[in-house]
Parts: structure tokens; sequence; C-alpha cells
């Protein structure tokens, strides 16, 4: 696994407030985050990026 992002790394990464990176979680093909802290969620950067390229490649 790569580096953990926070909820607040991923808004800034996404250019989203974190209550729409709450609501992404029930989206099927949106990265699900792993309990890192006993109330702290974590994404893996490498499944946002993987995330992210594969939108990139549907909208070209």
């Amino acid at each position: 696994m790569s580096e953990l992002m926070t909820i607040k790394d991923v808004s800034k990464l996404l250019n989203r407030s974190p209550s729409t990176i709450r609501r992404w979680l029930n989206e099927p093909n949106f990265p699900q985050p792993v309990k890192f802290k006993e109330r702290i969620l974590g994404w893996d950067k490498k499944a946002l990026t993987h995330w992210l390229n594969s939108l990139n490649k549907n909208v070209h």
C-alpha cells in the first residue's frame, strides 16, 4: 500500500469538499478508504491516482 491520505488531503487533491468526498463513498467506482486509526479514514494514494486516470481515459 502506498501513502495514506486523509479526507482533507483527498478533498484538496480532487478540489471537492469533504462532504462531497463522503457522498462519493456510496458510488461503486470511488476508491474506498481504510481505517488507519480508531476514527480516521485514509485513502490509498495509488488507488486514488488510478481512479483519476480511469476517469480521464473515459473523458477522451
